[in-house]
């Protein structure tokens, strides 16, 4: 659509979706429906566990790990912008392959998750987990295309 129509649609849709979330939010027990979270309300969630928020940037990644009302930066060096759109788009392509062909494609692929988990493992997962030693459990909120990657298997 060139004419401006769809612009249009989009707004449209953008204001019946508004319309619908004030609705919402007027049912009792429902008043902060979508609403932005706080910070106090990660650390009432990071009292049973921690949350590790992480994401790839220019200079070097960063893990942002909440604990309650604590919170401690995990530096990660190797997790630039580039080394993981380099690594999820290899491993993407390698996952769409196997999809179209599974018998051709089942050696690149188990080599890609050998590949991109080992890496997670060493730029992401074995920082953070070092960090915070002990923790039988924890919950990973990973930005971007690191969301896109096996995280839980590294």
């Amino acid at each position: 659509m060139t004419d401006g129509g769809g612009l249009d649609a989009i707004r449209a849709a953008r204001e019946e979706l508004d319309a619908v979330i004030e609705e919402i939010r007027a049912v009792p027990g429902y008043e902060d429906f979508l609403a932005v979270p706080t910070f106090e309300d990660v650390a009432g969630v990071a009292e049973e566990c921690p949350l590790v928020y992480v994401a790839a940037a220019e200079p070097g990644g960063l893990a942002l790990v909440v604990r309650g009302a604590d919170v401690t930066h995990v530096p990660l060096d190797g997790l630039t912008a580039e080394a993981l759109r380099v690594r999820a788009t290899a491993h993407l392509e390698a996952y769409a392959g196997y999809r179209a062909d599974p018998e051709t494609a089942r050696a690149r692929w188990n080599a890609s998750l050998d590949d991109v988990t080992a890496w997670l493992w060493d730029e992401v997962m074995g920082p953070i987990l070092g960090q915070l030693g002990e923790t039988a459990d924890l919950v990973m909120v990973a930005g971007g295309l690191l969301g896109l990657l096996p995280l839980h298997a590294a």
